[in-house]
């Protein structure tokens, strides 16, 4: 096997745990669990292990570009996302969170960066998914409109991820600054906005900690790790896998009907971010 194929296996096996993140966090609440006590465990217990590591190791991996991210792009991630999995269900809620490449196409010109003519037309695919998913015929009872909002709002907070961590890194800063060190500063705001009203159950714990460990720094890691094998574009492509991942464990755990429309809208949103990755890398090879 040769080295670019285990940072595939890398990349793969990280998108795949970030894909349980919501079926984890569904199944918590309907066993029980308070759904602000489990949005806040997520950052809150990766952050301190995260510190932990950095006290035993010696190694700072906070830095001015952490509060960046963690502020601006995971905060608002770790607060919109499970949300919408409550409101809207696992597999609507990734599609519309890997509405963040047609996101990140349209703050280009911010940076200062020339949209091509692949990432337009990729951004407008991805819109027309959108819309077919949420169509009045394709629409099935349950869906709220504020559980669209809140699942576009994870697309727009992932995307300002993404374009906060590339800033960070085209001005010097590591990844392990822009990714662990912002989960630990995002911390701070979402127990802050989510405050619990009670001390965790055991069972809460439990399903915090798959959430922190298992769905946060184990794939954060592995993606780290597999970026130092296989080019950053390339890794983005295969991350698309985590939509998928959690379509169909939505649809196998928890029956999550999808009509033929809303099939084709999915499939129109991954497609657009596979254009939009794909040209990204032709202007930066």
């Amino acid at each position: 096997m040769t080295i670019e194929s285990k940072g595939e296996i890398y990349i793969v096996m990280a998108a795949s745990l970030w894909g349980t993140y919501g079926v984890t966090y569904k199944q918590g609440v309907n066993a029980g669990c308070d759904k602000w006590t489990l949005i806040v465990l997520r950052p809150l217990l990766a952050g301190l292990i995260i510190l932990v590591f950095m006290v035993i190791s010696k190694k700072n991996l906070i830095g001015k570009w952490s509060f960046l991210v963690g502020l601006g792009g995971l905060a608002p991630l770790y607060i919109t996302y499970p949300l919408a999995v409550k409101e809207i269900g696992v597999g609507l809620a990734a599609v519309l969170l890997y509405t963040a490449p047609i996101w990140v196409t349209m703050l280009s010109p911010l940076l200062g960066e020339k949209p091509a003519i692949a990432s337009i037309i990729g951004s407008f695919a991805g819109f027309l998914g959108v819309i077919l998913i949420f169509s009045p015929n394709a629409v099935l009872s349950g869906t709220t409109t504020i559980g669209i909002l809140l699942g576009l709002g994870a697309g727009i907070s992932y995307a300002a991820y993404i374009v906060f961590a590339r800033t960070a890194k085209r001005y010097g800063s590591s990844t392990s600054e822009a990714s662990l060190g912002a989960v630990v500063v995002s911390a701070i705001p979402v127990t802050l906005i989510a405050i619990p009203n009670h001390v965790p159950t055991g069972l809460e714990f439990v399903y915090g900690s798959y959430l922190a460990i298992g769905a946060t720094i184990i794939p954060y890691l592995l993606h780290v790790h597999g970026l130092g094998k296989v080019e950053a574009s390339k890794a983005s492509v295969l991350s698309l896998i985590e939509p998928v991942i959690a379509i169909v464990l939505g649809v196998l755990l928890f029956e999550e009907e999808w009509r033929r429309v809303q099939w084709i809208g999915a499939a129109l949103i991954l497609i657009s971010g596979f254009l939009v990755i794909r040209q990204d890398d032709q202007r930066t090879g």
